[in-house]
């Protein structure tokens, strides 16, 4: 028993010189703490540089020895670890590590620097990165006409620039294009130079409308990125512009034309030689396909005269050019207006208002018409229209015609034009008609000078019984027309109204007017007698007289 007991002393004896044994690396809570620190120079470094990294050791107390040792490992992107060994902390504290052997992985480098400690610190430790990246690289791709006619081929010319300012010779380009259909053909590699610039030419001949795309790339090496780079080139015909104009733009039926245009392109090449088509459509709507013309050396054409245009309204004419493989189509319009010669009719007439029997002439004015053209008067009587007269018209454009109208009439003047001159009419005019009036008394028993005279019958003061009877013919022959007798008696020195009185014309057109007196006191007065129409719708009003008459005993 005795044994087992010393054993067990001796165990504990050794373990507890393992505890407190100097430069152990057990932490001990006790003691005062280290703190180690560790940066690297550059955090990104190209792939195939070293690293350098610096750091500091400071102690719990703030105390900053030198001579102690800081070991250094690496740990690559591969995840294998490399000891760098111990560096040595400098009079502040400080240290440096590195350069480093070359980082060849690409990826994270891991450095860590550690302290053990001592008999009076605990250990420490820091961790610092550097990523190891490839160089890039900048590609850049540039055509030699971005836009050309069908046919035509281009160079391509570019530049590699390496961001470590590398040497670009003899690093190679790849090169692919794809056409407008869609398909994509790889082109022979090209050398890059040592300025870095790169060149490609020519390239096929450019059969196809639309986008051709040139891709160049560069895939890089072990410490270079690739890059890419693109560039365009449209491929579409050369714009053709056609313009046309006429030589009249409005002419008369029956009259031509001539037309005239240019045909130019967008890139200032002649166009001398080439064909223009050339359409005709008429104002009915049918077409005509006229004979094509050549552009003359200076780019112009002339193409006529039209046919004689004899159709009323617009003439569309289209010049066409319809391309090639390099160059587009193009179209102008120009139009003819074809009307009729206006003109205007105008109506005259010597008098606007006659008596029944008497004439009128009528004078048609149409400017504008041709000698010779058809004129018509027209004529309104009490509501139903005739033709009055019509004939041709003079050199100075003039038809006149006499017409004798039997009561009021309208009258107007008309031309219908022909094929070259349009029609017109005039405004209407009125001519008034009076009737004649044809008036007598009924005979007398004596005659003085001017007057007849009627003894004074009491029967015709009081019932109108053996008046004088004044009688009105109305003419033309009108039954059922009012007129009317106006009395006038030589009172005072002069004529005054005494009265008017009227009657209804008969079947014979005659009215039958008693000439009443009220009473004796107009015997031995001086009367006159006047017949009178007051107008009418078929008639003009008319005053016809005189006629006297005196009453005696």
């Amino acid at each position: 028993m005795a044994r087992w007991s010393r054993l067990l002393v001796l165990v504990l004896l050794v373990v507890g010189a393992g505890v407190t044994a100097p430069g152990a690396s057990v932490a001990d809570a006790s003691l005062p703490g280290s703190t180690v620190t560790l940066t690297p120079t550059a955090p990104t470094v190209v792939i195939g540089s070293t690293a350098t990294l610096s750091g500091t050791l400071v102690m719990g107390d703030g105390s900053s020895p030198a001579g102690l040792p800081i070991d250094i490992s690496e740990t690559r992107p591969d995840s294998s670890t490399v000891d760098l060994g111990p560096v040595t902390t400098g009079p502040d504290g400080s240290f440096t590590t590195g350069p480093t052997a070359a980082l060849a992985q690409p990826g994270t480098y891991t450095f860590t620097a550690s302290y053990a400690g001592d008999v009076g610190h605990t250990g420490s430790q820091a961790v610092a990165t550097v990523d190891s990246q490839l160089a890039t690289s900048t590609l850049t791709l540039n055509a030699g006409k971005t836009t050309l006619a069908p046919g035509v081929a281009t160079n391509l010319l570019g530049t590699l620039a390496l961001s470590d300012s590398g040497s670009t010779t003899g690093q190679m380009v790849a090169l692919a294009e794809r056409r407008p259909d869609g398909s994509t053909v790889s082109l022979p590699a090209a050398a890059v130079a040592a300025d870095g610039t790169f060149f490609y030419g020519p390239t096929e001949h450019m059969t196809e409308l639309g986008v051709y795309t040139f891709t160049a790339r560069y895939d890089g090496d072990t410490t270079h990125s690739g890059s890419q780079a693109v560039a365009t080139v449209t491929s579409r015909k050369i714009g053709a512009r056609a313009t046309l104009r006429v030589g009249k733009t409005n002419v008369t039926p029956g009259m031509a034309t001539n037309l005239l245009g240019s045909l130019t392109f967008s890139d200032e090449t002649s166009t001398a030689g080439r064909r223009v088509g050339l359409t005709e459509r008429r104002p009915n709507r049918t077409t005509r396909t006229l004979p094509s013309v050549a552009i003359r050396s200076d780019g112009t054409f002339l193409w006529g005269p039209t046919e004689h245009l004899t159709e009323v309204g617009v003439y569309t004419f289209i010049v066409h050019y319809l391309g090639d493989t390099q160059h587009s189509g193009a179209a102008a319009v120009a139009t003819v207006r074809v009307a009729k010669i206006t003109t205007t009719a105008a109506l005259g007439t010597s008098v606007t208002r006659l008596f029944y029997g008497h004439v009128v002439t009528l004078t048609a004015d149409v400017s504008g018409a041709p000698t010779g053209g058809l004129v018509v008067i027209h004529r309104t009587v009490n509501g139903k229209p005739s033709v009055a007269a019509q004939g041709h018209l003079n050199s100075d454009g003039i038809y006149r015609a006499v017409a004798r109208p039997s009561e009021n009439t309208l009258y107007w003047v008309t031309y219908a034009g022909d094929a070259a001159h349009g029609g017109s009419h005039s405004t209407i005019h009125k001519i008034l008609v009076g009737p004649i009036l044809a008036g007598s008394l009924s005979p007398s028993y004596a005659r003085s000078g001017p007057y007849q005279l009627y003894h004074y019958q009491a029967a015709c003061a009081k019932s109108g019984a053996s008046c004088p009877i004044f009688s009105v013919h109305f003419i033309p022959a009108n039954p059922g027309h009012m007129v009317y007798a106006v009395i006038q008696v030589y009172a005072g020195g002069q004529w005054r109204d005494a009265g008017t009185l009227g009657a209804e014309t008969g079947p014979n057109s005659v009215a039958a007017i008693n000439i009443r007196y009220p009473d004796a006191s107009f015997i031995g007065y001086n009367l006159r007698v006047f017949a009178v129409y007051p107008s009418g719708p078929r008639f003009a009003g008319v005053i016809y007289g005189t006629w006297y008459l005196r009453i005696t005993h």
